[in-house]
């Protein structure tokens, strides 16, 4: 499970498709179903840090969140549950 407070390096996930793929091969459970940013399961708090998105979601996350399928980090982020 997403440790509420995560710290990541950037480095981490060099090579990933997406964060959420990047988190899963790290062994971080994180909730996900459709994998292209149309059902929201896998949206994370980001806390600190930056991403850079990769599609045009048809789910939009709340503020303060992003969907872990859908983007790439552009900086070490800080993630929460």
């Amino acid at each position: 499970m997403l440790a509420d407070g995560a710290r990541y390096r950037v480095a981490d996930f060099q090579g990933q498709p997406s964060l959420l793929a990047a988190l899963q091969q790290a062994g971080v459970a994180v909730d996900s179903d459709c994998r292209n940013g149309s059902c929201g399961a896998c949206a994370v708090a980001l806390r600190a840090g930056q991403v850079r998105t990769l599609l045009d979601c048809e789910f939009r996350a709340p503020p303060g969140q992003v969907l872990a399928c859908a983007c790439v980090p552009a900086s070490d982020l800080l993630l929460g549950r």
